[in-house]
C-alpha cells in the first residue's frame, strides 16, 4: 500500500494523542480510506502486536479454542443430573 508508513504515523500519533485503538483505526480509515482489515493490520503493526492481520488471528486460534473447551467443560460439570426430581 502506498500509504503505509503515512497511515502508520498517523496511527500512532492518534494513539500519542490519547486514542484507543478502536479510534486510531477509524481516524486512519477515514484519512486514507482504508478497508477494516486493512486498517487493523496497520493498528496491529503500529503497536507491535504482530506483524500482520493473519499472523495474530493464528495466534488468537489457540488461546480461543481453548477457551471455548474450558467454557464446555464448566457448563457440563454444572448440568444437573437427569432424573433427581
Amino acid at each position: 500500500m502506498v500509504y503505509d508508513s503515512d497511515a502508520h504515523a498517523l496511527y500512532r500519533l492518534a494513539r500519542e494523542r490519547g486514542d484507543n485503538m478502536t479510534e486510531g483505526i477509524r481516524v486512519i480509515r477515514q484519512h486514507f480510506g482504508l478497508g477494516l482489515a486493512q486498517a487493523k493490520e496497520i493498528a496491529l503493526q503500529a503497536d507491535g502486536i504482530a506483524g500482520s492481520l493473519d499472523a495474530h488471528q493464528a495466534a488468537l486460534a489457540p488461546a480461543l479454542l481453548a477457551a471455548m473447551n474450558e467454557m464446555e467443560a464448566e457448563l457440563g460439570s454444572q448440568a444437573a443430573p437427569s432424573g433427581t426430581d
